[in-house]
């Protein structure tokens, strides 16, 4: 269940009694695991098929499949355990949907997470976010990019002006700033100029794991392709799921880009009128 705040965005009504908690943590832990099983099982098929198969194409392909559909299958196995535990005093991790193209539903889930008793923490570069139990709570969260890091000269007064504008400050990643505040509180950023320049940084961030994740692909594939007669199979596997995965990351970081390109320039266009 949602309700619209003020400036117009869902905000999921905090869960106030045991059974509404209980019925949310039960709808959450069967997608977990619908998406885990899926992710297995796809897995599986495309390790069948490298073992079986003799074809170069069809392995590099077979092992893209694998090494895609296995990183998702690690992801989702955390988040299962870490939440099918948090009885026990354990912190949950969830994985964030990916700052650099849907950095909205990426909020929206840490707003639904509050609602549930669960309070973000931290959040770490393989795109973890860590939340403790808590009591249900109401807040809206946001996310900034800057080029100060919290070790950094000036990180203080960078993070003073949030606090001015009611904004709670809760952690970090490098240059990536995450905050709270009440529901109903005014935006970070209210004006087109701001927010172009917000996005071009996040673009920028984008662009270093893009590259990252095809400079692992091209490597995986070069050596796959030298050694392909050679390799025993744990190695071929092993490239493939670098592949997988590099190309994974790759094709996702690029479409951000793409996405925050056309964003900046739409923000650019907007402010000039």
């Amino acid at each position: 269940m949602k309700k619209l705040n003020k400036n117009g965005r869902n905000v999921p009504v905090v869960c106030s009694d045991v059974a509404g908690i209980a019925l949310a943590y039960k709808r959450r832990r069967r997608v977990l695991t619908y998406k885990l099983l899926t992710y297995i099982a796809v897995s599986a098929g495309a390790l069948a098929m490298l073992m079986m198969l003799g074809n170069l194409w069809m392995n590099l392909l077979a092992g893209a499949l694998l090494g895609g559909a296995g990183v998702l299958a690690l992801v989702y196995a955390v988040e299962w355990f870490t939440f099918v535990t948090a009885g026990s005093g354990r912190h949950v991790y969830m994985f964030g949907n990916g700052l650099a193209f849907s950095e909205e539903k990426d909020m929206q889930f840490c707003e639904e997470l509050a609602a549930e008793g669960y309070a973000l923490v931290a959040v770490n570069g393989f795109g973890y976010y860590k939340f403790k139990r808590t009591q249900p709570e109401a807040w809206s969260f946001s996310v900034d990019y800057s080029d100060v890091a919290p070790a950094g000269d000036g990180f203080a007064d960078y993070i003073a002006i949030f606090q001015s504008g009611g904004w709670e400050y809760i952690c970090s990643c490098d240059t990536i700033h995450w905050f709270r505040a009440p529901v109903g509180t005014t935006p970070i950023y209210t004006d087109n100029t701001s927010l172009a320049q917000k996005y071009e940084k996040l673009r920028r961030h984008s662009v270093w794991s893009a590259v990252t994740g095809l400079a692992v692909a091209v490597v995986s594939f070069v050596l796959l392709w030298i050694f392909f007669s050679s390799a025993s199979l744990p190695v071929a596997i092993l490239l493939g799921v670098l592949l997988g995965a590099g190309i994974g990351i790759a094709l996702v970081m690029g479409w951000g880009i793409v996405l925050n390109h056309r964003r900046v320039l739409r923000l650019k266009k907007r402010a000039t009128i």
